[in-house]
């Protein structure tokens, strides 16, 4: 089987590369991991994601789960779910955690983004007017 290219040509080409991958809902998912998928050095990743697009990884990454989550939500995950497992199946440790990160970055608690996701949510593909990247 071919492996697949990723070309870092710009943060959001990166962003959906990786996205269609999943490997960021591994709760393990890390900078090493990314660096072997792009053939790269893991400090040349870690420089061009610092320098280049001025995002941390750890922030990278919780952007890609952030929109999978917000995409689950959208699809009513949490009509029959809990944010426990929402956290889970998003690559998070704890439900707390997911919860403050997810507040910090997008401004909003989960079920409040839950409760009013016709109003913030487009689609399953865009998010707005809170949008991630």
């Amino acid at each position: 089987m071919e492996k697949e290219v990723i070309v870092i040509s710009n943060l959001e080409n990166l962003y959906h590369s990786v996205y269609e991958t999943g490997a960021y809902l591994d709760e393990g998912f890390n900078i090493d991991e990314l660096a072997r998928m792009l053939d790269v050095q893991t400090y040349v990743l870690s420089k061009i994601l610092r320098v280049d697009f001025g995002i941390s990884f750890s922030d990278f990454k919780n952007n890609l789960r952030f929109k999978y989550a917000i995409i689950k939500i959208s699809e009513g995950y949490l009509d029959m779910h809990t944010i426990d497992s929402l956290a889970k199946i998003c690559g998070f440790k704890s439900r707390a955690h997911f919860s403050n990160a997810f507040k910090l970055k997008i401004g909003l608690p989960i079920k409040e983004i839950s409760k009013y996701r016709n109003r913030y949510l487009v689609d399953s593909k865009i998010f707005l007017p809170l949008n991630i990247y």
